[in-house]
């Protein structure tokens, strides 16, 4: 049984590589990789749209800028978000959700955003949910609005969400799935 499914694992990973091969241009005829172009350079420059909670409890985007590649963000002891600045509030807020994760607890995963079915209706949408988490999420595919209690921001492939601890749902008005990786981490 675990040969079969180790088997399955390599035959879909070896079609998921010759498939973003494919798609990017970078295959030899009969499918094979251009070892000297499976790399994409990475850009020196990302867009980082970070998460906050203001001192009534609301969740907003505190900041929405272009940073370094190599500084996302960090956090020190006893600063669980991070750096706490204007408006912000360093206090943990409720979760407002069924399955946070345990102390000290993460989760690495990806995820995939589907279309939405109608148009975004601040009054009517659902999906709100916040746990007592950090989440580093890096978008792959697509484009998804991340809404939270007071504004929103528009994601796309190769933009970074640092969400802190905030109350949100999302929204596709496209026609694919919006798609990523994130790292949870329960503080």
């Amino acid at each position: 049984m675990n040969n079969q499914i180790d088997t399955d694992r390599r035959a879909l990973l070896k079609k998921s590589v010759l498939a973003s091969g494919a798609l990017s241009g970078r295959t030899h005829a009969g499918g094979a990789l251009d070892a000297q172009s499976t790399a994409a350079p990475l850009p020196d420059m990302v867009r980082r749209v970070v998460s906050s909670n203001n001192a009534q409890g609301k969740s907003y985007v505190s900041k929405d800028e272009m940073i370094k590649r190599d500084h996302i963000w960090s956090t020190k002891d006893g600063e669980i978000f991070g750096p706490v600045t204007g408006t912000d509030t360093a206090k943990p807020q409720p979760p407002i959700v069924s399955k946070n994760l345990p102390d000290g607890a993460t989760r690495a995963y990806f995820f995939s955003i589907g279309p939405s079915t109608g148009p975004l209706d601040r009054a009517t949408i659902k999906g709100w949910h916040r746990d007592e988490s950090i989440v580093y999420i890096y978008f792959v595919a697509g484009e998804v609005t991340w809404l939270s209690e007071t504004d929103q921001a528009i994601l796309r492939a190769g933009d970074v969400l640092v969400q802190r601890n905030a109350n949100h749902t999302w929204h596709n008005a496209g026609t694919i799935p919006a798609s990523g990786f994130a790292v949870k981490i329960r503080v």
